[in-house]
C-alpha cells in the first residue's frame, strides 16, 4: 500500500510549528504526498470537524500542541472549568492574549484542557471515515502524566527512578538530613520545572531551568545556581502549585567527562533510533545547550548490556499499547544498570538520526506499510 492512490497522513497541529515542518520534509524526502495539517485551535472552536478533514484510510497523528501560544491559551481556557480529581492546584482566570515566552502558566491547568481537548477529539473521529491513529489518546495522556508514567512501567518490573511521590510539603525535603533529589513538573516536558536539589545537614543547593519574575515561572535555557533556602523554599512552593513529583537522584555513567543517559525511540514495538544526550550539569535535555554524544561509542562501552537496555525500552513501550511510537528516556548508572526516567508521547522529534537511511518519521511511515 501507498498515500500516492488517496489516503494521508492528517496532522492535528499548530500548522506553523517545527514539527510539522519537518514531518512535511520527510515526506517530500520520501516522494510522498504532504500532509494534511489541521489546527487544534480550529477544532476545538468548531471552525472545521474531524470528520471532514478524514478521507478513508487516512492515518491520523496527534502531534504536539507546544510551541504556540494561541494552541496553548485554548488548552488552558479549556482546562480552566474541568474537575481535577488529583486535588487543588494553580487556576488561571485571566490570560493574556499574546505570548509571555517561556512563562509556565499552570501545567495541571494545561493538562486538563489537553485531557478535555482529546476527548473532543475522540468524539468527532467517531464520526469519521475509517481511518488509522497513530497513538491513541488515553496513551498519550498516561505518557503526560509522570507519576502515572511511573506506576504504570513500575507495575510492569521495570526499574524507575526510587521513592517518586507528588510533592506536598516542600519544607519536608528542606528540613531532611540528607536528601538528593529531582523535583519535576508532573506534566512538564523538555526540563520544564525540572530542579536538581541537594539538602546536607541544614545546608541547601539547587540547579534549576526555571526562573521567578513577578511571582511568575519561566523555563530557562541557562541553568540556574540556587544557594539559599529561601530560594529554593520559593520555587519549590511555586512548583508544588502546579502539582510536581520528586524522586531520588540517580548518578549517570559518564563519557569523557561527561553525564549521558539515552533518549531510544520505540516505533511499532521495537527500538529504532537512539540519542545520546550529553551533559556536564544534571540536565541532559539538547535545548539546554547539551551536546549528542557518540553511540557508537557508548554502545560499544555497554557491550553485552545493551540487549538489555533495549529490551527494557521495549517493554517501557509495550505498557502503551495504542501508541505506534513513543521516546524511552533511558538512565545508564555507573555500573552499567539502568532505569526508566520516563516515556514521552511526541519524543520522536529528532533530526539528522538515521535507521537504514530513515528518520523517526520515515521509520513510522515504514512500520505503518506506507512506503512504497
Amino acid at each position: 500500500m501507498t498515500l500516492t492512490d488517496g489516503p494521508r497522513i492528517v496532522l492535528v497541529a499548530p500548522p506553523q510549528s517545527r514539527r510539522v515542518r519537518a514531518y512535511q520534509t520527510t515526506l517530500a524526502e520520501l516522494g510522498l504526498p504532504p500532509a494534511r495539517v489541521v489546527a487544534y485551535t480550529e477544532l476545538l472552536s468548531g471552525t472545521t470537524h474531524l470528520a471532514e478533514q478524514l478521507h478513508p484510510g487516512d492515518v491520523l497523528r496527534y502531534e504536539s500542541p507546544g510551541e504556540d501560544w494561541p494552541t496553548e491559551r485554548a488548552l488552558l481556557e479549556l482546562g480552566r472549568g474541568q474537575p481535577d480529581e488529583a486535588g487543588t492546584f494553580l487556576r488561571l482566570d485571566a490570560l493574556p492574549t499574546e505570548a509571555d515566552v517561556g512563562c509556565l502558566w499552570s501545567s495541571r491547568q494545561w493538562f486538563l484542557g489537553f485531557r478535555a481537548a482529546l476527548k473532543v477529539l475522540d468524539e468527532q473521529r467517531r464520526q469519521a471515515a475509517p481511518h488509522r491513529l497513530m497513538n491513541a489518546s488515553a496513551d498519550i495522556l498516561t505518557m503526560y502524566d509522570k507519576a502515572a508514567t511511573t506506576a504504570r512501567l513500575s507495575a510492569a518490573g521495570l526499574k524507575v527512578p526510587p521513592n517518586q511521590r507528588v510533592l506536598d510539603d516542600p519544607d519536608e525535603l528542606l528540613r531532611a538530613a540528607q536528601a538528593r533529589v529531582f523535583v519535576k513538573l508532573a506534566h512538564g516536558s523538555g526540563a520544564a520545572g525540572a530542579v536538581a536539589l541537594h539538602v546536607l545537614r541544614g545546608r541547601v543547593s539547587a540547579q534549576t531551568t526555571v526562573q521567578m519574575e513577578g511571582g511568575r515561572l519561566y523555563n530557562s535555557r541557562r541553568v540556574r545556581k540556587l544557594g539559599t533556602v529561601a530560594e529554593v523554599r520559593a520555587l519549590l512552593a511555586a512548583l508544588t502549585e502546579q502539582r510536581a513529583i520528586v524522586e531520588d537522584w540517580l548518578p549517570k555513567a559518564q563519557d569523557s567527562g561527561r553525564s549521558f543517559d539515552l533518549r531510544i525511540v520505540v516505533i511499532g514495538g521495537r527500538a529504532a533510533q537512539v540519542l545520546v544526550r550529553s551533559s556536564r550539569g544534571p540536565f541532559t535535555n539538547l535545548h539546554l545547550g547539551n551536546e549528542r554524544g557518540d553511540w557508537d561509542a557508548v554502545r560499544g562501552w555497554l557491550g553485552e548490556r545493551w540487549p538489555q537496555v533495549r529490551d527494557s525500552a521495549q517493554q517501557a513501550a509495550a505498557c502503551f499499547p495504542k501508541a505506534l511510537y513513543c521516546g524511552v528516556d533511558m538512565l545508564i548508572l555507573p555500573s552499567q544498570e539502568h532505569a526508566v526516567l520516563e516515556v514521552n508521547a511526541f519524543g520522536d522529534y529528532h533530526r539528522g538520526v538515521l535507521v537504514d537511511g530513515l528518520d523517526t518519521y520515515g521509520t513510522e511511515l515504514r512500520a505503518l506499510e506506507l512506503l512504497p
